[in-house]
């Protein structure tokens, strides 16, 4: 009865270690995974777990730009034209907070009309043509995202682990990101060439030489302290 009852835990084991295995190789997360499929060892999950740990961390790092920016139509300069899906995480198209009027028509198809708002918040996917608009309205902060394909109703950029959230983003088609805060822009990408266009270029290249040199003394300076 006790061998029995051993051989059932060992199976329920494995059933659990396969599924672990199963989850992060579909991920692409833990090249070592398969290991878990033929031991039943506390040893081997945490093999398993420090792999997972360590290749989310080396994963390619995006690149990343910070420095002043002067316009709209910079902003807009600095875009991937040859990818045209466009996410906007949180935007919020009237920064005061105060009633306005609008009309919402919602997924069902019932429409309001003539409603007042204040404080709206909302993720949008959108085209180059309505990322355009969308600066044209002049807002101080945006997190915009630019993809080679859209998102899928399930991905939530907030519920994503922060250590490996670049990386289930790239695997979802994610090339660059393009942070707006007040006269600040952060621009990240995981292709090299593209930050290296946007460093060469003669309009930005003093600009970001600049912020560079900023950003390096602040660390110096906070290290010697």
């Amino acid at each position: 009865m006790v061998q029995c009852f051993t051989e059932l835990l060992h199976i329920k084991q494995t059933r659990h270690i396969c599924d672990l295995a199963g989850l992060f190789n579909v991920l692409n997360l833990c090249q070592n995974a398969n290991l878990a499929q033929c031991k039943l060892t506390g040893k081997c999950i945490e093999i398993t777990y420090v792999s997972y740990t360590r290749r989310c961390t080396q994963f390619e790092k995006m690149q990343e730009l910070i420095f002043e920016i002067e316009s709209n139509e910079e902003i807009w300069e600095l875009f991937d034209k040859d990818l045209d899906s466009i996410f906007i995480h949180r935007f919020v198209p009237n920064e005061v907070i105060e009633w306005w009027k609008t009309d919402l028509k919602i997924q069902n198809g019932t429409e309001f009309k003539n409603l007042s708002v204040r404080q709206m918040e909302m993720d949008v996917q959108t085209d180059l043509s309505g990322l355009k608009k969308i600066l044209e309205l002049n807002n101080r902060q945006l997190r915009i995202y630019q993809f080679e394909k859209p998102i899928s109703d399930t991905l939530e950029i907030q519920r994503l682990p922060e250590k490996n959230r670049n990386l289930i983003l790239k695997q979802n088609g994610l090339k660059h990101f393009f942070f707006i805060d007040f006269e600040f822009i952060t621009i990240g990408s995981f292709e090299s060439e593209f930050i290296s266009r946007i460093e060469l270029n003669p309009k930005f290249e003093k600009r970001i030489a600049e912020r560079k040199r900023i950003i390096t003394e602040q660390e110096l300076g906070h290290n010697n302290v």
